[in-house]
C-alpha cells in the first residue's frame, strides 16, 4: 500500500513535500508513456479524472514551478496530445490557485468605499491598509469597480518604506512583492521610477509582476498606496556612497557606525553593492598586528602609509585641506604591491583593491562613491594613456569630477549634472612615480613620493601579503569608535593645530613645494596619533623623519626651471660643434654648417660668458622634454637670461656676420644649475 493511501486511511494530512514527492512519481510515470502516444494520452485522461492525483500536482506546481513547467513542456511535443495536455495544466494550475488562497492568511472583505486591511508578511508596517478602492489578496492587486474586481497585478504587491536621501539626492520607495516562488522580495526603487510606466517594466527583471499592459495601473496603486500609508511607513535615510554623513554617523560598506538617530542605510545599486562588499571584516586585530605590521615594522614606508589610510578619514570632519597622493615607486618585485595591499588592509579587503588599468571616469565614480575612504591604484604601468595618470592626480587633488552637461528644463536649453565630491587620500605605486607622468610643479606639491624597496626581502613580503589576505578591516573600525568620543575628537584638532605649523617651519628651507608637502607630513603625523591610541603600536623607526626627506626631495625634484635648464644645456653640450664659435672647419678654412642649421652661438674659449640658442630650437627642446614654454619666464626672473631692451625675453648675437634673435644664458646660470 502507498505511503498517500496510508495516511488517507488513518486520517493524517501530509505535509506538502510529500505531497510534491508524489507528484513527482507520477509524472515519472506519465514521462515513461512519452514514446507511446496512445498509452500517454490515455493515462492523461485518468489522471486528469483523479482529483487526489490533481492535488498532488498542484502541489508540485506549487512548490517547484520549474519542474512542472518541463514536464509541460515534454507532454507537448508527444504527438496528438497538446490538447490534453492543456486541459490537465488548466485544471492543475486553478487547484494551485485553490491550495494558495487556502493557506493564506484570512482577508476581511472590506465593505465598499472602505480601507482593505491584509495581514501581510513581516516588511508589511502595522496597521498598513490598501488604499480605498483597491483590494490585495494572495492572489494579487485588484482594482474596485461597480460591481467587480479588476485584476491588476498577477501577485500581491505593498508599499512598505520610504526613503531619503542625505546628500539631497532625491527619494526612493521600498517595494515589496511575493515571487512566483512563494517568498516575498523586497527592493528600493527610485520615486521617478515608481511614477514610470517605463520604470516599472524595468523592475521586471527581479520578478517584480509587471508588463507593459499593465504598468500604467500598478504605478497609480503604488501612488495611492503611498498616500493611504503615509503616517505607517518607516522613513528611512539612504546614501548612495559611501563615508561621513551628516549628523556624525559614518557608512563602512553597508554598515552604519554612529548615533542611532542618524541611522542611514547603504542604497542597494547593484554597482556600490559590489564595492561595499569588500568593507567588512576578517580574522582578528592581533592577528593583523602579528602578521602585517610586525613583520615589516622596520619598513617606514608601510607605517606611512597606514598613517595615510587613517588620515584619509580625517580630512572632511578636521578640514585638514586638499586631497592628497602618497606615492610608492621603484624597480618591480621589491614590495611595493604588497605595502599598497598592508595599507589597503586598513579599511577592507586587500583582494578587491583597483588597478590603474581603468578610465579616469571609473577612477572618478570609485572615488565619490567611496567619499572618505582611501582611494588605492595599484601599479602604474597598467594606466590606459600616460597623461591618464597625471589628470587623475589634479582630479583627485581637487576632490570632485568633470563638470557635466545635460538637457535643459524649464525652457532653458541646457543644464549641468550633480557633480560629486570626495575628500580622501590616494595610494598608488609602480616603477614609475605619479610626478614622473608630467613636468608640472603643480603634481610634485601634492604628491608625496617615496622611493626604493619598501621592504628589506621577499620573505617578509610573502609573509606581510598573505597576513593582510587573513586579517582585515580591523583598524579602520577602531578608528571610527574612537572618532565617536567628542572629547577625541577635540583632542584631533588639538594635534592637527599643533602639527601643521611645526612641520610648515621644519620644511621651510626646503623651498615653496617642500612646504606644501609639509601639510601632508601634518596631516599623516595626526594619523599616527589616533592609531596609536586605538591601539597601533608606535613605529620601531622614525617614519615622519623619513617623509620629511621626501618632501625635501620632492622640492628639489619640483624644481622644473633648473630642470629645463639642465636638459638644455644637455642637448647642447653633446652637439658642441652645431653652435657657432665651436663649429667645425671646411679645408679653406670656411665654417662648416651642420646639416641642420645652426643651433646658436657658443664661444670657444674658456672664458666665455654667455651661450646663445636661436628661440625656434629652445621652443623644440622644451616641447620634447615635455616643459612648458613658461620656464623662460621663470629664467629671467631668476636672472638667468640677459635680455635686450624692447625685446622681451630675447637678445641679439652675431652668427656668421649676421645678426639673429637667440635666448642668452648666462653661464652663471648654468653652472649653478649644471655644475
Amino acid at each position: 500500500m502507498k505511503v498517500e493511501d496510508i495516511a488517507k486511511a488513518i486520517g493524517v494530512t501530509l505535509p506538502a513535500s510529500t505531497q510534491a514527492d508524489a507528484g513527482r512519481a507520477i509524472l515519472a510515470e506519465l514521462d515513461a508513456l512519452a514514446d507511446s502516444p496512445t498509452a500517454f494520452r490515455r493515462q492523461l485522461h485518468a489522471v486528469a479524472g483523479d482529483a487526489d492525483t490533481v492535488a498532488k500536482l498542484a502541489t508540485l506546481r506549487r512548490l517547484d514551478l520549474e519542474e512542472w513547467t518541463g514536464f509541460e513542456m515534454r507532454a507537448r511535443a508527444v504527438p496528438r496530445c497538446m490538447r490534453d495536455v492543456a486541459t490537465l495544466a488548466k485544471l492543475v494550475a486553478k487547484r494551485c490557485e485553490e491550495q494558495v488562497e487556502r493557506l493564506a492568511p484570512p482577508v476581511r472583505v472590506a465593505e465598499p468605499g472602505e480601507r482593505e486591511v491584509y495581514d501581510g508578511p513581516a516588511c508589511v508596517p502595522d496597521g498598513w491598509a490598501a488604499p480605498v478602492g483597491w483590494r490585495v489578496t494572495p492572489s494579487g492587486v485588484f482594482k474596485e469597480h461597480a460591481d467587480e474586481l479588476d485584476r491588476v497585478a498577477t501577485r500581491p504587491v505593498w508599499v512598505v518604506g520610504y526613503l531619503r536621501d542625505v546628500d539631497g539626492h532625491g527619494y526612493a520607495i521600498r517595494l515589496a512583492w511575493m515571487q512566483i516562488e512563494g517568498h516575498v522580495e523586497e527592493r528600493v526603487v527610485a520615486s521617478v521610477s515608481c511614477a514610470d510606466s517605463r520604470g516599472l517594466v524595468a523592475l521586471a527583471t527581479y520578478g517584480f509582476p509587471v508588463t507593459s499592459a499593465n504598468a500604467r495601473s500598478l504605478a497609480i496603486y503604488i501612488d495611492a498606496a503611498l498616500e493611504a500609508n503615509r503616517t505607517r511607513l518607516p522613513i528611512e535615510r539612504v546614501a548612495h556612497r559611501m563615508g561621513w554623513l551628516p549628523g556624525g554617523g559614518f557608512l563602512l560598506g553597508s554598515d552604519y557606525i554612529g548615533p542611532e538617530a542618524g541611522r542611514t542605510m547603504l542604497a542597494p545599486d547593484p554597482g556600490l553593492d559590489q564595492l561595499a562588499g569588500a568593507y567588512r571584516t576578517r580574522g582578528t586585530w592581533q592577528g593583523w598586528l602579528d602578521e602585517v605590521v610586525l613583520p615589516a615594522r622596520a619598513s617606514p614606508m608601510l607605517w606611512l602609509s597606514i598613517y595615510n589610510a587613517v588620515a584619509s578619514v580625517l580630512i572632511e570632519p578636521f578640514d585638514l585641506g586638499d586631497n592628497w597622493s602618497l606615492d610608492r615607486s621603484g624597480e618591480t618585485s621589491r614590495g611595493k604591491s604588497t605595502v599598497g595591499r598592508a595599507a589597503c588592509s586598513v579599511w577592507s579587503d586587500p583582494r578587491q583593491r583597483m588597478s590603474w588599468k581603468t578610465t579616469p571616469v571609473g577612477i572618478e565614480a570609485t572615488a565619490s562613491l567611496l567619499r572618505n575612504l582611501p582611494l588605492s591604484l595599484d601599479d602604474t604601468k597598467k594606466a590606459r594613456k600616460p597623461q591618464d595618470v597625471a589628470a587623475v592626480v589634479y582630479m583627485h587633488s581637487g576632490g570632485t569630477g568633470k563638470l557635466r552637461g545635460k538637457p535643459g528644463e524649464a525652457g532653458r536649453g541646457t543644464g549641468l549634472r550633480t557633480t560629486e565630491r570626495w575628500f580622501s587620500a590616494l595610494d598608488s605605486d609602480g616603477e614609475q612615480s605619479l610626478t614622473s607622468f608630467t613636468q608640472d610643479a603643480g603634481a610634485r606639491a601634492r604628491v608625496l613620493v617615496m622611493k626604493g624597496d619598501p621592504l628589506p626581502d621577499g620573505a617578509t613580503a610573502l609573509q606581510v601579503g598573505l597576513g593582510c589576505e587573513a586579517h582585515y578591516g580591523h583598524l579602520g573600525r577602531r578608528v571610527l569608535d574612537w572618532l565617536a568620543n567628542p572629547d577625541h575628537r577635540a583632542q584631533v584638532e588639538a594635534w592637527w593645530a599643533a602639527f601643521r605649523p611645526k612641520w610648515r617651519d621644519e620644511l621651510a628651507v626646503a623651498g615653496p613645494v617642500g612646504q606644501r608637502l609639509s601639510r601632508i607630513i601634518a596631516a599623516l603625523h595626526t594619523a599616527k596619533r589616533v592609531a596609536e591610541a586605538v591601539g597601533l603600536p608606535v613605529a620601531s623607526c622614525d617614519p615622519l623623519t623619513y617623509a620629511r626627506a621626501c618632501a625635501c626631495e620632492g622640492n628639489v625634484e619640483a624644481d622644473l626651471p633648473a630642470d629645463a635648464l639642465r636638459a638644455l644645456h644637455s642637448i647642447a653640450a653633446s652637439r658642441p660643434t652645431h653652435f657657432y664659435g665651436r663649429h667645425e672647419s671646411t679645408q679653406d678654412g670656411a665654417p662648416k654648417v651642420p646639416p641642420q642649421g645652426w643651433l646658436g652661438v657658443w664661444a670657444r674659449e674658456a672664458t666665455w660668458t654667455v651661450l646663445d640658442v636661436r628661440p625656434d630650437v629652445v621652443r623644440r627642446i622644451l616641447k620634447a622634454e615635455g616643459y612648458d614654454a613658461g620656464v623662460l619666464e621663470r629664467w629671467r626672473e631668476r636672472g638667468w637670461l640677459q635680455t635686450a631692451a624692447g625685446m622681451g625675453l630675447r637678445s641679439k648675437a652675431r652668427l656668421d656676420g649676421s645678426a639673429v634673435n637667440v635666448y642668452r644664458i648666462t653661464r652663471a646660470a648654468i653652472e649653478e644649475v649644471v655644475g
